[in-house]
């Protein structure tokens, strides 16, 4: 005895179960690469920025700013991490390019979305 409308359930089933693997594959990929990136930035933050910063960029320490709240721009958060400003030291000579760059990153990846 067939049930056309069970076949069918399953059949349903069964796509919509592929359709969320290749979703969250996709997903993976796509934040494979930023992942590595922002763990270079993060391990960056700990060492030359948490103790004023906060591990989440909230502390604010000594007049640090709250990161989390920041709406600077990628090239004024270079600029004032490579210059300093107040109590906060430069790390023009610290820091390379790339690591800069990965710092950068991270800092702009602790914001909280509004």
């Amino acid at each position: 005895m067939c049930y056309p409308d069970s076949k069918k359930s399953i059949l349903r089933l069964a796509g919509v179960a592929a359709l969320m693997m290749l979703l969250v594959a996709g997903s993976a990929f796509r934040q494979g690469p930023a992942a590595q990136h922002t763990g270079a930035g993060e391990s960056l933050y700990k060492q030359y920025c948490a103790r004023c910063h906060g591990n989440d960029g909230t502390k604010g320490m000594f007049g640090a700013r709250n990161l989390q709240r920041s709406t600077l721009a990628d090239t004024a958060v270079t600029l004032q991490i490579q210059r300093g400003k107040g109590f906060m030291p430069g790390f023009r000579k610290k820091l390379s390019a790339e690591q800069l760059q990965e710092l950068v990153t991270y800092v702009k990846s602790l914001r909280v979305q509004p």
